[in-house]
């Protein structure tokens, strides 16, 4: 059935112990295996044959809020993360804001934040990632990791916002950040000096994300809602620090993220999945039937044929060229993931897991094909 905003939060907040309980022993620490999910063979097509292992990482309070993969032995999550202390609660006095992956195990780490003399680790909310050596990492301002050692605090004095998501070309020349308010941060010169991008919104931004099509020309979009509420939605193309609006017809006001391959397909997220194949003029935003119906919070791909939505309730969604597959296996009703990372034939998607909807703990889902 259809999560609505009511039962969005009943589930968080209402759960009760005993299903809690039961089902955090049902899907943590186990694997899942999707032995029915259909195989094809033409090359236009992909397999929807993940392999899935579940886990929590950190004691309780512990949130991830976005993930990263740079290849098939290295990850980074990023959010909050506690230890326990000697009384088996969590010690908050020493909090790791990222985990970093080895293509086996998870190694929780701290990234510096200079403030006043001294080395802070608050919550990030962002990661991306080019290669190894050049990592942005998202608080109120960012951090850059060149490989050798991590930067000072990158201020950017106007963007009075946390970095809700963090874009970078490939070649390295335009990065873009994202927050609350409306507020969109662009550098031309990997971060050195920052343009404040004008747009006709001051709905906070959920999500970035560019690309080059095949012809070299240069695509970023941006999409910005209330998410939950009322307050109206924009979809923002960005050129050089330049914004316009995109239409937004079709859709839904709440949007929680984008993912595209510029010129050929295009997808937004919240209360569905919504596609389109062209940006720039009226088609409609189409939603297709999914066999599971539950609110989408991000989503990525490889290309147009291997794409991957995540979202409420443990929810996991791949469209292999053809058609939509839902893991009915992975739901439940005290997980949320929030953010997915894909690269080639690996899936990493994090968030929470609330146990009785007031104790939570990190949530890192994995999908190998």
């Amino acid at each position: 059935m259809k999560l609505n905003n009511t039962l969005t939060l009943l589930l968080h907040k209402l759960l009760f112990p005993i299903l809690a309980l039961s089902l955090f022993f049902l899907f943590s620490f186990e694997s899942c295996k999707s032995p029915t999910a259909p195989k094809t063979n033409s090359p236009d097509t992909t397999s929807n044959n993940f392999v899935w292992s579940v886990d929590t990482i950190g004691a309780e309070g512990s949130v991830l809020n976005d993930v990263t993969i740079i290849n098939d032995t290295l990850a980074y999550v990023v959010g909050i993360l506690y230890d326990r202390d000697s009384t088996g609660k969590s010690d908050l006095s020493n909090p790791y804001n990222a985990a970093i992956w080895n293509g086996i195990k998870w190694t929780k780490i701290k990234i510096p934040y200079d403030y006043q003399g001294q080395k802070i680790f608050g919550t990030i909310y962002s990661i991306f990632a080019t290669n190894p050596n050049d990592i942005w990492f998202g608080y109120g301002n960012l951090v850059h990791w060149d490989g050798k050692q991590y930067s000072e605090p990158i201020i950017i004095p106007w963007f009075q916002s946390q970095a809700n998501k963090i874009w970078e070309s490939i070649d390295r020349n335009d990065l873009y950040v994202v927050g609350n308010n409306g507020l969109i941060a662009y550098s031309s010169d990997q971060g050195n000096s920052w343009t404040q991008v004008s747009v006709n919104t001051t709905l906070p931004f959920q999500d970035i994300w560019g690309g080059t099509d095949r012809i070299g020309r240069q695509q970023v979009l941006a999409v910005a809602s209330d998410k939950f509420g009322n307050g109206g939605k924009a979809i923002i193309s960005l050129d050089n620090g330049e914004a316009s609006s995109v239409s937004d017809s079709g859709y839904i006001s709440s949007l929680s993220g984008i993912w595209f391959v510029p010129n050929e397909t295009y997808y937004i997220v919240g209360p569905g999945i919504f596609q389109r194949n062209f940006i720039q003029d009226n088609e409609m935003w189409s939603g297709p039937a999914l066999p599971i119906d539950w609110y989408s919070f991000a989503i990525r791909g490889n290309n147009k044929n291997d794409v991957v939505a995540v979202g409420d309730a443990g929810s996991i969604s791949h469209f292999n060229g053809v058609s939509w597959y839902g893991y009915t296996q992975l739901l439940n009703p005290i997980d949320r993931l929030v953010s997915v990372s894909m690269k080639n034939n690996l899936i990493i998607a994090v968030g929470d897991r609330h146990n009785d909807g007031v104790h939570y703990y990190g949530l890192i889902y994995i999908g190998k094909r």
